[in-house]
């Protein structure tokens, strides 16, 4: 009898949505029960049953339950996690020449011929259960397994580059003895010393912000950017587009949670060849409460973390990582709202690209730009970003720090490359990093994910500090071995990591003290101040405040002129107190690396489902 006759009668199982999907199963040429569900919307539960029916096997609704804590462990983890997940089968138990496994896939050969390999029978007992119940039994069967994975990989394959530690012990003899000729040598020189700290405080940041100047004027986003137009990317039919990853990382995200979904099941991508991951956190009840009310679609996974250390963005990837079936994968943050032909686009992007292509970033575009002056000020800086600074790195040829939403990724690569640094709190500015150090290259796709603008200051000042804390402990890492980076990168492409990832933050962490040298300047002086701030000192360091705001200033205007959003440029009049922000967080997050090195200072979002293009 066949499926769709075991269906009838059935709860949510009318001839018309039954008469949809196997249509799509047979012009898709997919199974029938997959049909059901991804297209006829079937409930997984009413189909597996039917499916049971239809080919005679046991059927368990929930093994995790009433059928894994009986299990025997030696056979279950005998070929591992990812067997399991590559033949989509769990061995259970055997009993004698005959092994009993779970599958969401009826009569299953590639696990029959895996097992029989691995086990020496092809006496196989088959229990069937919904896709999403198997994965449940995966994870709980290699809970300790997948947990340490998702945490270790990285720093297993590459110890010398993981964040893990804050300074290497070369890092730490090295300032012992830079700290001990500089206490020994301070009778002698006395004042020399904190006024050439002084000098240099404004030769870093003059330099730094003088870097960022040429770069804009070298880089030209339309030079840089791969355009797909609509015909290129609907050249492939449904049936030949590769499985496509999407990862869902959400942390005590119940607002957002709604809008993300909602994009997500907008994009224009044939359904069965979606592999979407909503990585949740195990004991984020409200966010878990917010995925339970949603319409999610049956055919995504939902994968419940376990607490572990350290609680990253890039831990949650590097756990959703393990399960990703696609070809290629993304990461989307919680706020975000990709176009809808994004993946296509990046498919044909990928498909004329060079195989040293590893990565295609699309690019961001900021949403709620009017709500208040903040909102403002970081919208012209991340267009700068995206269409001057980043075009510049390209042509210049150097390391590109990809942004942490909306990276394409050809997920073998990644995985090679060991996945992200769950010890990184910018951990796509280290994968970038890596991706240059390897020789593989990151492009840019002309295809727009809108994210919400930050316009809360302290939940600005908390998403900074923990983008700096990052950027400062990847300049760390590479520099543990400077001439290896220097080897590996070559000198403009070392010289270009020093600039922009250690630059960065090191500009906004001079700033203050050169306000400061300038205010004690100013002011009646007495003792050792007016030796160490001399009239030179104070206005070489005025004078590095002002090249470098004027610059600033020019800089922020340059991105809403190219994207001719006229009404913000006189914004940009208001860089100095947004450079005072930036100090702040740069504070802070030289604080936090010392201290909480990988604590995750979370960034609150409120989109509600307001903004869907």
């Amino acid at each position: 009898m066949a499926l769709t006759a075991h269906l009838s009668g059935q709860d949510g199982t009318d001839p018309e949505r039954i008469a949809v999907a196997e249509s799509a199963a047979e012009e898709l040429n997919i199974p029938l029960e997959d049909a059901l569900i991804v297209y006829g919307g079937l409930d997984p539960d009413v189909v597996m049953r039917a499916h049971a029916r239809e080919t005679g096997l046991r059927y368990v609704p929930d093994p995790l339950s009433s059928l894994i804590p009986g299990i025997d462990y030696a056979v279950a983890r005998h070929t591992g996690w990812r067997s399991a997940l590559r033949v989509n089968a769990l061995p259970l138990y055997r009993e004698g020449n005959r092994l009993t496994v779970l599958t969401s896939r009826a009569n299953n050969r590639s696990a029959a011929n895996h097992f029989a390999e691995v086990f020496g029978t092809d006496e196989i007992d088959e229990v069937l259960t919904p896709r999403s119940a198997f994965i449940q039994s995966v994870q709980g069967v290699f809970s300790q397994e997948l947990g340490q994975e998702a945490v270790s990989t990285h720093m297993r394959k590459r110890p010398s580059e993981s964040a893990r530690t804050v300074l290497s012990r070369g890092q730490i003899v090295f300032i012992l003895i830079l700290t001990g000729i500089a206490v020994a040598g301070l009778p002698a020189i006395g004042p020399v010393l904190p006024r050439a700290a002084l000098l240099l405080c404004s030769a870093i940041y003059v330099g730094v912000i003088g870097f960022r100047f040429f770069l804009s004027a070298s880089g030209n986003l339309e030079n840089t950017v791969v355009d797909v137009s609509p015909d290129e990317a609907n050249e492939r039919s449904d049936a030949d587009l590769p499985v496509y990853s999407i990862l869902l990382p959400l942390y005590r995200e119940p607002v957002a949670a709604g809008q993300l979904v909602e994009a997500i099941r907008r994009l224009d991508y044939p359904e069965h060849k979606l592999d979407v991951l909503v990585l949740l956190e195990d004991d984020d009840e409200q966010t878990l409460s917010a995925i339970d009310s949603l319409p999610v679609p049956a055919y995504w996974t939902i994968l419940r973390i376990p607490a572990a250390y350290p609680r990253t963005k890039a831990h949650a990837c590097n756990y959703g990582l393990q399960f990703a079936r696609g070809t290629f994968c993304v990461v989307y943050d919680a706020e975000d709202v990709p176009d809808r032909d994004q993946l296509r686009k990046t498919v044909a992007a990928f498909a004329r690209s060079s195989s040293a292509t590893m990565c295609f970033q699309s690019l961001l575009r900021y949403t709620g730009t009017n709500r208040n002056v903040l909102t403002r000020l970081f919208s012209m800086d991340y267009h700068y970003l995206f269409d001057f600074m980043t075009p510049g790195l390209y042509s210049m040829s150097l390391p590109v720090p990809i942004v942490g939403s909306s990276n394409h990724f050809n997920t073998d690569k990644l995985r090679a490359l060991g996945g992200w640094d769950p010890y990184n709190t910018t951990e796509h500015i280290d994968l970038g990093m890596r991706i240059a150090v390897e020789s593989q290259s990151v492009g840019v796709l002309r295809s727009t994910t809108y994210e919400e603008a930050n316009g809360e200051v302290w939940n600005w000042v908390r998403q900074r500090t923990r983008r700096l804390k990052g950027q400062l402990h990847t300049f760390l890492i590479y520099n543990r071995n400077p001439l290896k980076t220097l080897r590996n990168l070559g000198l403009r492409g070392w010289l270009g990591f020093m600039l922009f990832v250690g630059g960065t933050p090191l500009v906004y962490l001079t700033a203050p003290v050169l306000w400061l040298v300038v205010i004690l300047g100013l002011l009646p002086q007495a003792g050792i101040v007016r030796t160490v701030i001399t009239p030179l000192v104070m206005y070489l360091s005025l004078s590095s405040l002002m090249i470098g705001h004027v610059i600033s200033v020019y800089m922020l205007m340059l991105g809403s002129f190219h994207r001719r959003q006229y009404r913000l440029i006189p914004y940009s009049l208001l860089t100095p107190p947004y450079q005072m922000l930036h100090s702040i967080a740069a504070w802070r997050a030289l604080w936090q690396l010392f201290r909480r090195p990988h604590f995750w200072d979370k960034t609150d979002h409120d989109a509600a489902g307001g903004f869907l293009p």
